[in-house]
C-alpha cells in the first residue's frame, strides 16, 4: 500500500501595507524632474507661469518652436505627470475642483457691509430758536445693512466665465470692445455652436 504525499500548506502571504497619503504623493512627485516640480511649487506658492518657469531654471532655447517662458510652462503644466501631481497636491489641500466650483458659486452672489450715517439736517427760523440745531448736528444715528458686493461678484463671474472658455482681454482676444461686448459675443459662439450639434444629430 503506497502512502499519499503529504499536502504542504503554504506559508500565508502577509497583507501589503497600505501606503499612506504622504507616500502615495511622493511616488507621483517621484516621477517628475527637479524643474517640475520646482515649476508646481511656484504656481501653487501663485506665480505666473513666467514667473514659475524663470524659478524652475527653464530656459527658452532660440532654436526651438518655443516663443517664451509662459509657453513653456503651459505645455510643461499640460503633461499628465504634471497635471495629477498638481491635482493631488491641491486636493490635499482641500482644494479639489468640487470644493473650488462650489466657492466661486458662492462668490457670484456675493455681499458686504455697510454703515449707514444719517446726514443731520441744518434746521432754520423757529425751529433753530428751539435750540436743537447743536443737537441735531452732531448726532449721528449709524445703523448697518448688508448689500451686494459688485466688484467682487464682477471678478468670480469673470473666473467662471474664463472657466467656459472666455477670452483674455488682456491679451487682446475676444471680439467687441467692453466686456459686456465680449460676453455677449461670447454667448453667441456658445448657441452657434449649439444650433451646429443640434442640426448635426438631426441629420
Amino acid at each position: 500500500m503506497s502512502m499519499g504525499k503529504a499536502k504542504v500548506e503554504k506559508p500565508k502571504e502577509k497583507p501589503k501595507k497600505r501606503r499612506t497619503r504622504a507616500q502615495r504623493i511622493e511616488d507621483i512627485l517621484g516621477k517628475l524632474s527637479i524643474k517640475e516640480r520646482r515649476l508646481i511649487e511656484a504656481r501653487l506658492a501663485g506665480k505666473t507661469k513666467t514667473e514659475a518657469a524663470d524659478y524652475a531654471g527653464y530656459v527658452v532655447a532660440p532654436k526651438t518652436k518655443t516663443k517664451n517662458l509662459c509657453t513653456l510652462a503651459t505645455r510643461r503644466l499640460e503633461r499628465p505627470e504634471v497635471k495629477q501631481a498638481l491635482t493631488v497636491l491641491l486636493e490635499q489641500y482641500n482644494l479639489g475642483i468640487d470644493r473650488l466650483l462650489r466657492k466661486i458659486s458662492e462668490g457670484t452672489d456675493a455681499t458686504k457691509v455697510v454703515a449707514l450715517v444719517a446726514i443731520p439736517i441744518q434746521k432754520t427760523g423757529e425751529e433753530s430758536k428751539s435750540g436743537n440745531e447743536l443737537q441735531d448736528a452732531s448726532e449721528q444715528t449709524q445703523n448697518y445693512a448688508e448689500v451686494p458686493d459688485m466688484p467682487t461678484r464682477l471678478n468670480y463671474i469673470k473666473t467662471a466665465l474664463a472657466l467656459h472658455g472666455l477670452p483674455d482681454k488682456d491679451k487682446g482676444e475676444g471680439e467687441g470692445e467692453t466686456y459686456a461686448e465680449r460676453i455677449r459675443a461670447f454667448w453667441r459662439r456658445q448657441e452657434e455652436m449649439a444650433i451646429d450639434t443640434t442640426a448635426t444629430e438631426v441629420k
